[in-house]
């Protein structure tokens, strides 16, 4: 795991590198349907995302979630998360209010439980709240949500998750909206299938609608602790 400063900010000469599962820039030629991962994932198109010049935090590109659609990759070892520590973070941007998925680890069915069921669930709600959901192994996950701090539509916003066995945290912008100490996280038995924008299992009905942008996944580190931290302001980098 690599060592931490003030505000979760790695010290002068550690790299993130040996943790990154997952990095997309969503950078491309505007109306590609190709989604690079810097690790070397491939992400299948569901539906209709795009590469799109519209809307950018970094780069001049984003993902583009229109209305129906997501990108999904096979199960890899990258993607099971749930027994240590890990970080998923990136820049969001929503444009319709709704139950909207940012990101799954998904089964073969889409309800909680100890089988085949869902591991992870990063979404935001129909209040406009980032809402984070872990398996615990029962029918009711680990579920925390940014309560009084909601998502500013038409705005990229920056969110992430920091989970270790101290603590689950999630943070939207600079702040960290909610925290479960000790999380009793249990892995279903069934391998996680990871979506952006989409539980896989469930199929269209609450897929993410507007962009995102550099999303990146970090097994084995809980990057962020504090209750605040310090935004990115460049791209992320990989290796």
């Amino acid at each position: 795991m690599s060592a931490r400063g003030h505000h979760g900010l790695l010290l002068a000469g550690d790299s993130l590198s040996a943790n990154v599962s997952s990095l997309l820039h969503f950078d491309g030629a505007n109306g590609s349907t190709s989604f690079v991962d810097e690790v070397g994932h491939a992400w299948t198109r569901l539906g209709s995302p795009v590469i799109s010049n519209a809307q950018s935090k970094f780069g001049g590109t984003s993902g583009y979630f229109p209305s129906t659609g997501a990108i999904s990759a096979a199960y890899h070892s990258d993607f099971d998360l749930l027994g240590g520590a890990f970080t998923i973070r990136g820049f969001i941007y929503h444009t319709t209010t709704g139950d909207h998925r940012i990101f799954s680890l998904g089964g073969t069915t889409t309800d909680w439980g100890s089988t085949t069921n869902i591991h992870l669930l990063l979404q935001v709600d129909s209040g406009n709240r980032l809402t984070l959901a872990i398996s615990n192994g029962t029918t009711a996950p680990i579920s925390m949500n940014s309560a009084g701090t909601l998502l500013t539509l038409n705005n990229w916003t920056f969110f992430a998750a920091s989970v270790d066995s101290s603590a689950a945290r999630l943070y939207l912008g600079s702040s960290r909206v909610a925290q479960i100490s000790a999380p009793a996280i249990a892995r279903p038995s069934g391998n996680p299938v990871p979506c952006i924008g989409r539980i896989a299992s469930q199929g269209a009905g609450n897929d993410w609608r507007g962009y995102i942008d550099e999303f990146e996944i970090l097994k084995g580190v809980a990057l962020y602790n504090d209750t605040t931290i310090t935004v990115p302001t460049a791209p992320f980098v990989y290796p």
